[in-house]
């Protein structure tokens, strides 16, 4: 009853409502950003409160977040806010309150539509990173949650600057999947930045910087109290209570033990604790849910992993003395292999080059309707001519991927 507007972009669905003068903007039915909130001062003024001077910062993500507002109200500073969806920014920003479109019209703000990633590729320098993309529940927001992109925000930043991000906490009690999840993002940033503090609450603060970073109140909250004296929530008070209550220490220590591997473009560790955290919500006992982390060499080891491999090899064995399921076998074999190629070089190709969203159904049709008229063609030529065209097509596929 409060929708405003909605629109399918090449990236999401993306749905703004308003009601009682507050808007709220949907991204693919995730709640992304709510105007009368405190989430954004909270994340950018606990960010720069890290460091005395911030004079060049990096947004991504942010314009529909009100983030910019935020780091506007620091002074003198300049900012580059790198938006990935053109479609999705026109279409909220004409519902934002006044200021915020004020904020995004200002000489100090460069608007960029480019991807995250890609950018992070050109020259410059910046005191502070705010990451805004959303959860990493997917391949287009898990390339933002990586080592690998961690490392490129890293060549971006001024010696002693400092990265922000968020995720999804809880204030009391972390379920495996989301003691996983935390901790393999955590682990990766870690592994690119000596120093990493994480502030916990309902949604935890991530920071990590190449220099030392608080650990105590003391210098943050004095920022605090010189910079901005109104604030809502990010006061001095609140940064003294976030590093001395019992969840700080106790928030470090749990990601410290947790076994989670490092969130990985090669490996997104978080994806599986991602979908049993959503899972959860209509499960509730996958929350508590403890997937053993087992690598290769591992499992390598253990009888049931041979047992297993014995087990199949003699029902391969058996399926080709008859007819039947020996076709069975074959067809089963190149419709797995292909489904299992196709999802690698999607996920590649995401990771890699950009994002798929828009033509995804188009492609996997093509992909489909490739596998029905191959097989025609091959019945259709037959004997020896199909056997040779085998070879053929599949130089062909090699050299297309």
């Amino acid at each position: 009853p409060d929708l405003l507007a909605t629109r399918d972009t090449p990236y999401g669905r993306v749905t703004v409502t308003g009601a009682l003068g507050q808007i709220v903007v949907f991204e693919s039915d995730a709640l992304a950003y709510e105007s009368q909130g405190t989430a954004a001062e909270e994340f950018v003024q606990l960010a720069a409160a890290q460091r005395d001077t911030v004079r060049r910062v990096l947004v991504l993500g942010g314009a529909a977040q009100g983030l910019v507002p935020q780091v506007l109200r620091l002074g003198r500073v300049t900012v580059d806010d790198v938006e990935l969806d053109r479609a999705m920014l026109g279409l909220v920003v004409r519902h934002l309150p006044a200021v915020e479109r004020r904020a995004l019209a200002d000489s100090r703000v460069r608007l960029v539509f480019a991807d995250p990633r890609r950018f992070l590729e050109r020259p410059g320098r910046y005191d502070l990173i705010l990451s805004g993309m959303p959860e990493p529940g997917s391949g287009l927001t898990n390339r933002c949650y990586t080592r690998e992109f961690f490392a490129a925000c890293a060549a971006r930043l001024t010696p002693d600057g400092v990265l922000a991000l968020r995720l999804r906490g809880a204030e009391n009690r972390w379920t495996p999947a989301l003691t996983r999840r935390t901790a393999g993002i955590h682990r990766a940033l870690h592994d690119v930045f000596p120093a990493t503090v994480v502030l916990p609450g309902g949604t935890n603060l991530l920071l990590a910087s190449r220099a030392p970073l608080p650990l105590d109140p003391a210098a943050p909250a004095a920022r605090l109290a010189r910079r901005l004296p109104g604030t809502r929530l990010a006061t001095p008070a609140y940064a003294r209570y976030l590093y001395t209550n019992d969840r700080f220490a106790e928030t470090a220590q749990r990601l410290a033990r947790d076994p989670a591997p490092a969130n990985r473009d090669a490996r997104p560790a978080c994806y599986q604790a991602t979908m049993l955290l959503w899972l959860s919500r209509f499960h509730p006992r996958l929350a508590a849910l403890e997937l053993p982390e087992v690598s290769v060499a591992e499992a390598a080891r253990r009888p049931a992993t041979w047992v297993g491999a014995i087990v199949l090899l003699a029902v391969l064995a058996l399926a080709r003395r008859r007819d039947v399921p020996r076709r069975a076998l074959y067809a089963g074999a190149a419709g797995f292999a292909g489904m299992l190629l196709e999802s690698v070089l999607l996920l590649h190709y995401q990771t890699r080059s950009g994002v798929l969203y828009q033509d995804l159904g188009l492609l996997l049709t093509a992909f489909m309707g490739g596998l029905a008229l191959g097989a025609w063609s091959f019945e259709r030529l037959g004997g020896r001519a199909g056997g040779r065209l085998v070879p053929v097509a599949l130089a062909a596929l090699a050299a297309v991927c």
